[in-house]
């Protein structure tokens, strides 16, 4: 049966429903208040940010900062408050609830003809410590994309950030994940073009989060990288997929994995398709030796 439009928005309506964005922050500034006011600090982060915010905090700790206890309570007793200025002011003039749901209804909206519905992601903006600036992780069963807002100098690219773990979260909901460079490469793309496939506005230097002049070695040296990539794809060694996904800045190798990724799905995809949306199903869903075997002859 062909879905009607009435059933599409229907459906769709139901899923902005169950979007739910929790705002860690103002817990934050409240430990920070107190951290001024001269409290303990091990104590008040507890009792102002972590017990109110446990479950998102808890996740996060031991899914994307992995980190010991102790260790973790010598960077509470660290925080100064002067520290977050910025973050405060930034976050006091901008609704960052409002900036985060437009972004996630419109990927929403990119993946409503998709066959079965996909729930929304929630989204976490919280403040942690030395945390990746978005990520994907569970809290209590569910998918959420979190923000980490310590090192934002602004919130421009923030839309761009969550469009990036949306295509993320749509990748993990059909590929199972196996942590080797090629699904490190193949995900890192699929992210990448659904990004692009939100806000093909932006260059795509600010979709890699690179400057022009790195895009623009990439694809001159492009061969090279996917001599490197092709070499190692099959290993699972976090070293050498840290050394594609990030690393040392320095490197040229660094960051490359969603440029590869993603120029990889632009030649699959350069055939005819029935559409944006099952471009979209194939560039998120295709197997991760598949997209590594479109590198240049």
């Amino acid at each position: 049966m062909i879905p009607t439009l009435e059933g599409i928005l229907s459906r769709q309506a139901k899923c902005l429903a169950r979007l739910t964005i929790h705002l860690l922050y103002p817990d934050f500034f409240s430990f920070l208040d107190a951290l001024a006011g001269g409290a303990q600090p091990w104590r008040a982060y507890r009792q102002l940010y972590l017990q109110p915010n446990r479950a998102i905090l808890s996740a996060y700790a031991s899914q994307v900062m992995r980190i010991p206890r102790n260790a973790w309570r010598e960077r509470v007793n660290d925080v100064k408050p002067q520290h977050y200025a910025q973050l405060r002011e930034l976050a006091q003039r901008t609704d960052l609830r409002a900036v985060s749901r437009q972004a996630i209804e419109r990927c929403q909206s990119a993946v409503r003809r998709w066959p079965h519905p996909v729930p929304p992601p929630q989204v976490a903006l919280l403040v942690g410590f030395f945390s990746p600036d978005a990520f994907l992780f569970r809290v209590s069963g569910s998918w959420c994309i979190g923000v980490g807002l310590e090192r934002w100098k602004d919130f421009d690219a923030l839309p761009i950030f969550i469009a990036h773990e949306y295509g993320h979260y749509l990748r993990r909901l059909a590929v199972r994940n196996r942590r080797t460079l090629q699904e490190a490469i193949a995900s890192e793309g699929a992210a990448v073009a659904f990004s692009r496939r939100i806000y093909p506005q932006r260059p795509l230097e600010e979709h890699l989060r690179v400057s022009p002049a790195r895009l623009r070695w990439w694809r001159d040296h492009e061969a090279l990288l996917w001599n490197e990539a092709a070499r190692l794809r099959r290993s699972n060694d976090p070293r050498v997929i840290q050394t594609f996904l990030g690393g040392d800045p320095r490197s040229k190798l660094s960051r490359c994995a969603g440029y590869l990724g993603h120029s990889a799905i632009a030649r699959l995809l350069s055939g005819p398709l029935a559409g944006l949306d099952a471009a979209d199903r194939e560039a998120i869903q295709a197997p991760a030796a598949r997209l590594v075997e479109k590198r240049p002859p």
